[in-house]
This record gives structure tokens, sequence and C-alpha cells, in this order.
């Protein structure tokens, strides 16, 4: 399979891309195997020139079936990178927020309206946010657990503690691995025995501290709850500001 050497008007007359795409591509001559257009980035580069009211920075509601316009364009696109570039692009957070707006409407590669946007394809876009909300957080729940795994130092531990403290929703109980870690911690605090008291059931995270602050509670076993700054917890690798 070798590659084709031809200027970009002789390109253009053989393929169905702009002129001006192929010159953004490679001013003056162009160097290019047609079967090269073969993983999703080089799709989305072509196509982000060909159609930039589509595939531009903000993402808009789609006609249906314009993958396969796109193919019947363009068919120096193979068709599976194709599909692979269009399931990205149509599964992403801001597509699916495009598809929620106020008179969204669908619209095709030369940018003509081309149907609405339904209330089931509105209903499908909240669940899909939903879902990708879910997976994110569980996504950075397991990112942090293989952290705290990894034997890191006490400062990179505070600092992974310190993250989910301001990226966990309050009063929801943390992970077992978490809670676990914060346990550990909890028993090197200057007042230890107090705030364990009677046993830990769970750990949360308490946005009234001090009525500005967010910060750590221990839940213990008989439903009673104490708030502790993490930072007593590492009196060396962290000096804390507050005393709690």
């Amino acid at each position: 399979m070798s590659s084709i050497l031809m200027t970009s008007d002789e390109f253009w007359h053989q393929n169905t891309l702009r002129l001006d795409v192929l010159k953004s591509l490679n001013p003056g001559h162009l160097i290019m195997d047609i079967k090269k257009v073969s993983t999703s980035k080089e799709v989305h580069a072509i196509l982000k020139i060909a159609y930039p009211h589509l595939f531009g920075e903000r993402r808009v509601p789609l006609a249906l079936g314009i993958t396969a316009a796109i193919k019947s364009r363009h068919p120096e696109l193979k068709s599976r990178p194709l599909r692979w570039f269009m399931h990205w692009w149509t599964s992403g957070i801001s597509y699916h927020q495009g598809i929620l707006e106020d008179g969204a409407v669908r619209t095709d590669l030369d940018g003509n309206t081309s149907g609405e946007v339904t209330d089931e394809n509105r209903a499908h876009a909240r669940e899909r946010l939903e879902y990708i909300s879910s997976r994110f957080s569980e996504a950075k729940e397991e990112d942090l657990k293989r952290k705290l795994r990894s034997n890191l130092p006490a400062q990179n531990e505070f600092q992974e503690l310190s993250r989910v403290l301001h990226q966990s929703d309050p009063e929801t109980p943390l992970s077992h691995d978490v809670s676990q870690v914060l346990l550990a911690r909890l028993r090197h605090h200057p007042s230890a025995a107090a705030k364990i008291g009677c046993g830990v059931k769970s750990f949360v995270v308490d946005e009234k501290f001090l009525g500005k602050f967010k910060t750590f509670a221990v839940i213990r076993t008989d439903g009673t709850r104490d708030t502790f700054s993490i930072r007593r917890c590492y009196p060396r690798t962290a000096p804390h500001k507050q005393t709690k």
C-alpha cells in the first residue's frame, strides 16, 4: 500500500472534501494514502474543518442518518473509525446537554434544520447524563482506592483525603476503603479516644464545620457524631491552623 503524491487540486478531483479543507490539512502538496484516514482522531480532524457548524467547539444535535450521509460524501473515510468517532461524539456530556437546550433542533451536513428533538430524545439524554455522572464518581472513587492501597507517603495520602473531602457529597457515607484509612488516621488525632467513643459506624463529610468549612465527621455506633480536622491526624506532614 503506497502513498500517493498529488497536489491538493488533483486530490480534490478524486475525493469529495472541500479544497480549503485539503489545503488546511497540508498546504501546497498533499502526501496522503487514502487508507491512512483510518483513526477516529483523523476523522475528527477532517470533519471539524469540513463541517465546523457540526463538529466544532459546540456540539449540536445531529440529523438522523448523518453517519451514512458522511460516508456517502467521503468514501475515503473508513467505516469503522467513522463509527467510533460518531459514537464518541454523540456519547459525550456536551452533546447530551445540547439535546436538552430549549428549542434544540437537529442539523444536517449543509447546516439545514433536519427534524426536531423529541421528548423521548430529551429523556434519553437525561438518563445518559445521570449515568455518566455516576460512572465518573465511581471512577474517581476507584482511582482513590488504588492510590490509598499503594503505600503512599503520608503527605500524598493527606492530599488524596483532602480531595475526597472537597469532592464528596455532604452527609453521604464514604466508601469502606476510605473509611478504613480515615479510622486509621483518626487514631492519631490528639483527641482520638473522645472522637471514636463507643465505636465507629461510618464517616461522612460535614459542610457546616465552623459555619464555612467542610470537614470529616465520624458517626458512632450509638448514633452520635463528632467532626474532626484531618490536619490534626497528620501532625508532622500537614501543620494545622485550626484546633478542633
